[in-house]
């Protein structure tokens, strides 16, 4: 049993390492793409939608309240695996910290020139003293629950990363025993400058 959970915990930290390496040379070439003007286009529905469907399964596994609200006319720059690992992450930890019956909510609005997405749980919240610490690379609130959970302390870290990577920002409100709110601000087109297949 021990010698599993070990392995198990092995191979998540490989993942995760190797996400990390993806996310590096993911951010290079996004520097030169935005320098050559040869940006990729990708539709926020179809990523956001995407990250929210293979929630779904573990949420009704935990009887949790599943929503997901996101308008259907939004674009943004960027690559697309590296969005929807963004957007999966901030879901898969609402899920660890959901209990059964409690609420996940995704949306996505256009706010000015940017795209706000919004990650919201009824999770255990954050005490105010360590939101600045939740984006830091291996800190975790609760030791033991994470390492049950499977987390690796770097979900949000990279989260923070790929957003930054897209010229954006990632924020948290949390209140302890009401949940948390993350929500992501990127750089979005408009529709006219897209042209569809």
């Amino acid at each position: 049993m021990f010698t599993k959970i070990r392995w198990r915990l092995l191979l998540s930290y490989l993942t995760v390492f190797t996400s990390i390496l993806v996310i590096f040379a993911a951010g290079v070439r996004l520097l030169f793409a935005r320098s050559l003007t040869q940006q990729l286009t990708d539709r926020l529905t179809a990523l956001g939608q995407g990250a929210a469907t293979n929630a779904e399964p573990e949420a009704c596994a935990k009887k949790i309240d599943f929503k997901s609200e996101i308008d259907g006319d939004m674009y943004l720059l960027g690559n697309a695996g590296q969005l929807t690992r963004l957007f999966a992450n901030l879901i898969e930890n609402a899920l660890h910290y959901t209990l059964a019956g409690g609420t996940i909510e995704v949306t996505a609005n256009s706010v000015s020139s940017y795209l706000i997405v919004s990650v919201r749980d009824t999770g255990a919240g954050i005490a105010a003293e360590h939101i600045k610490l939740v984006f830091e690379r291996f800190w975790r609130a609760d030791e033991s629950r994470s390492y049950w959970a499977g987390g690796s302390g770097l979900g949000l870290a990279i989260a923070k990363s790929i957003a930054q990577n897209h010229g954006g920002s990632i924020t948290l409100t949390s209140q302890v025993g009401v949940g948390s709110c993350f929500t992501v601000r990127l750089p979005s087109i408009k529709v006219s400058e897209h042209s569809q297949d």
